[in-house]
C-alpha cells in the first residue's frame, strides 16, 4: 500500500555474538525482533515504540517522505560496544522531530526516546526524512535531517547534522542559506545519507534550485561547530535489580542485572 499500513523500512543489525537484529514500521509502531541462527528462525515481535502519525509522514510542500527507523550496532570495542540504537522521526509533539533510544543488553529492554533536533520542542518546525549512521572504529553516532526551524515558514528547508559527546547533543547546520522547497508536484527522493569512519563523517543530501542537485560536506569531528545544544545529563541507581538510568528531562530506561 505504501503507506503507515505497510510494513516498511525493515533494517538489521548484528550484535557482537552473531545475534541478528530487525526494526521496521508499521500501523504507527516500531517493533523488534531478533534470530539466533542467522535469520533462519525468529523471536516474537514485539513494539518498541509509539511513532505518532506513522512512517508515512505528510510533510507540507514536500510530495513524499517518511520516519524510517534505522537500527545500528556499536562494534567499536570502546565504552558502549554492542549497545543497539533505533533512530525513527514522528510527530509526537505535533510538528516532526527525529529521535534516538538504544539498548545495552540485546534489545531486552530499551531507554525513553531522546529528541535529537535541538530546536523548542512543538514550535511547528518540522524536522524530517532522517539518517543515521555509527562510527564502527570510534563508536560515536551522527544523524542528519531536513530542518525548518532557519527557514522562511514551510516555504525553505536546510539541512542539519546531529551528534553527541559527553551527554550533550548538538545541532550543526550544514545549509549556508535555506533552500525552496520543491513542493508537492516534484518528487524529493525517499531517502538522504550519512557515513562515519574514524571521526570522519560524510552527509548526502538532496537540495532544490530549480532542478534537484546532491550535496555533501565531508568534516573531521574536531571541525564540528555546533549552532545549538542541549545537554543529557544522567544519573543511575540500582533498584530492585535493575540499572535505572535517569535523564534530567525526566526520559529514562532500565537494564535487567
Amino acid at each position: 500500500l505504501d503507506d503507515d499500513n505497510s510494513t516498511e523500512g525493515a533494517t538489521t543489525a548484528s550484535l557482537p555474538n552473531g545475534t541478528v537484529c530487525a526494526v521496521w514500521g508499521a500501523f504507527g509502531k516500531i517493533w523488534f525482533d531478533k534470530s539466533n541462527d542467522g535469520g533462519t528462525t525468529w523471536g516474537k515481535d514485539k513494539i518498541l515504540v509509539e511513532q505518532i502519525e506513522g512512517w508515512d509522514m505528510e510533510i507540507e510542500q514536500i510530495y513524499r517522505t517518511n520516519g524510517m527507523p534505522f537500527l545500528a550496532c556499536d562494534a567499536s570495542g570502546g565504552p558502549h560496544h554492542g549497545r543497539l540504537y533505533l533512530f525513527y522521526g514522528d510527530k509526537k509533539h505535533g510538528d516532526a522531530d527525529e529521535w534516538l533510544m538504544w539498548s545495552d543488553n540485546g534489545g531486552d529492554n530499551w531507554t525513553e526516546p531522546i529528541r535529537l533536533n535541538t530546536d523548542p520542542i512543538g514550535n511547528g518546525r518540522d524536522q524530517f526524512m532522517g539518517h543515521f549512521a555509527l562510527d564502527g572504529k570510534t563508536g560515536n553516532w551522527y544523524s542528519i535531517f531536513y530542518d525548518r526551524r532557519h527557514a522562511n515558514g514551510n516555504k525553505e528547508l536546510d539541512l542539519t547534522l546531529a551528534w553527541s559527546s559527553n551527554d550533550t547533543i548538538f545541532n550543526q547546520r550544514l545549509t549556508t542559506n535555506s533552500f525552496a522547497s520543491p513542493g508537492k508536484a516534484k518528487f524529493f527522493g525517499d531517502y538522504i545519507g550519512v557515513d562515519a569512519h574514524d571521526n570522519f563523517v560524510v552527509p548526502l543530501w538532496t537540495e532544490y534550485h530549480g532542478d534537484l542537485q546532491l550535496f555533501t560536506l565531508p568534516s573531521k569531528r574536531h571541525e564540528l561547530k555546533a549552532t545549538s545544544a542541549h545537554f543529557l545529563p544522567i544519573y543511575s541507581e540500582i533498584k530492585n535489580k535493575e540499572l535505572l538510568i535517569h535523564y534530567k528531562n525526566g526520559l529514562g530506561g532500565a537494564v535487567q542485572l
